[in-house]
């Protein structure tokens, strides 16, 4: 006999932050500048209501050619999470400094934020796995009171997986003809039953 009284069509989602628009909590940031030559700020996130133990982090450069864009990124969300004055308060006189006084005002704050996908050819060379990354504009909405930006009750951020914007697929030449292009890493097989 078939049934799906005790299937929960919740289960089995991801506990990690994927591709698409979902609501997170920053759980850290650090700074970091052992290579000189590549400084960055390590921002950790989950999704909201998640063991800490799931979490997914992202860098932002700080290197003369990437600050500039790095910095928007952090304002960009950072002001859906607290005010501009807040932020702009906030400095340091190394990136490590900075990233401490950042996550300061920002751990345990949520929001609102779309992630891009990018495919990536794993080291085992036959399978696709793909990367979960911050776009460089207009991905976060504020979801709690106190932040520069009203609340946004139904979101405005959309999210196309047929948009180059929004993921990147492994180009037709790295991927080679007997590789899955999906990103579930699911095998494809002639063999159907229909």
């Amino acid at each position: 006999m078939f049934s799906t009284k005790d299937i929960n069509s919740a289960e089995g989602g991801s506990k990690y932050i994927r591709p698409g628009i979902s609501e997170v909590t920053i759980v850290d940031v650090e700074g970091n500048s052992e290579n000189p030559d590549k400084p960055y700020i390590n921002m950790t996130f989950k999704l909201k209501g998640e063991d800490d133990e799931f979490k997914n982090s992202y860098r932002l450069y700080m290197n003369e050619r990437a600050q500039k864009y790095s910095l928007e990124q952090i304002a960009h969300l950072a002001t859906k999470c607290v005010t501009k004055e807040e932020l702009d308060a906030t400095t340091g006189k190394d990136v490590e400094s900075y990233a401490d006084a950042l996550a300061k005002l920002l751990r345990n704050k949520s929001l609102r934020m779309k992630f891009s996908g990018q495919e990536y050819l794993k080291s085992d060379g036959t399978s696709i796995g793909v990367r979960t990354r911050i776009p460089l504009k207009y991905f976060a909405e504020s979801i709690s009171e106190g932040s520069e930006y009203p609340v946004v009750e139904n979101t405005r951020l959309r999210y196309d997986k047929n948009n180059v914007y929004d993921f990147q697929p492994l180009p037709a030449s790295e991927t080679g003809e007997d590789l899955p292009t999906n990103p579930g890493n699911t095998e494809v097989s002639e063999d159907l039953p229909f």
